[in-house]
């Protein structure tokens, strides 16, 4: 369409470059023809007028003249012209084509591999934490400063950690009455929880310490990050109060909880452990 409308414009142009190169030649021999018929000479107010129109005629003539050349020279720049635009458009849309072809390409090889991507893009999620705690029955270590019983000074070490199961409700409570018939029960909308941990301390610079341990360190938050208030009675297997470090040691936390809560194992406020 746009090459059918140049071609118009064109031949449009070149016509009335020749329509008006045809009056000019018209204006050019009618003057000539006025000029070979002279007037009497004897008559002055002919003669006259025959001056007058020869000079009128002139000046049409030199118009004429000056308006076919210029008119001339513009049909000829867009002669000239408006093929070479209409290349350089058939180019910049060949190019925004042959772009759009090849970034459909790109999303479409893209789309075709979404695992891939995802797989780059992935970072694994920090665990231990509030909102993402240790799973369930899988060891973990964190760092922490112990106190050693024997020298009365702290060291650096790691606790290796694991809860190994999780008693709570009627099965809880039997175990808490069998243990001491005096332990109270639990209140309404509440139930007790027993978590098992295995423990360890790992420290290689200081093998033979005797650490400060005790299931103190360890507090329970609700699912909603509430710290639970801690309740006193007896249980069977206590953590104790001193751990050997490279020893691994046994034993049950426990707390008074929301019935149906799930709740997390807090230890020194830098690990959070699942009970479930």
């Amino acid at each position: 369409m746009e090459k059918i409308l140049i071609s118009t414009l064109l031949i449009f142009s070149l016509s009335l470059f020749v329509l008006s190169l045809y009056l000019h030649i018209q204006l050019k021999k009618k003057i000539k023809r006025l000029m070979t018929k002279k007037p009497n000479t004897r008559q002055r107010k002919a003669q006259l007028r025959w001056n007058q129109n020869q000079k009128m005629l002139k000046k049409r003539l030199a118009k004429r003249l000056v308006f076919v050349i210029c008119f001339g020279l513009v049909s000829l720049m867009v002669g000239l012209t408006l093929p070479f635009y209409s290349e350089n458009r058939f180019k910049a849309s060949s190019e925004n084509t042959f772009k759009t072809e090849v970034n459909a390409d790109q999303n479409h090889l893209i789309l075709d591999t979404p695992e891939q991507s995802i797989e780059k893009d992935e970072v694994p999620e920090k665990t231990g934490t509030q909102e993402n705690p240790q799973p369930f029955s899988q060891p973990v270590r964190v760092a922490a400063n112990f106190l050693d019983l024997n020298t009365m000074t702290f060291f650096p070490a790691e606790l290796e950690v694991t809860v190994l199961n999780s008693i709570r409700g009627e099965e809880a409570w039997r175990l808490l009455v069998g243990e001491n018939q005096f332990n109270p029960m639990a209140p309404a909308g509440k139930e007790y929880i027993l978590n098992r941990l295995k423990c360890k301390i790992v420290a290689p610079e200081n093998p033979t310490a005797i650490a400060k341990f005790s299931e103190f360190d360890f507090n329970y938050y609700s699912k909603e990050g509430n710290p639970y208030e801690r309740v006193t009675v007896i249980t069977p297997d206590r953590l104790g109060s001193e751990l050997e470090v490279n020893v691994e040691k046994e034993g049950y936390l426990y707390a008074l909880i929301d019935s149906g809560d799930v709740p997390v194992i807090n230890y020194q406020n830098n690990l959070f452990l699942a009970t479930e």
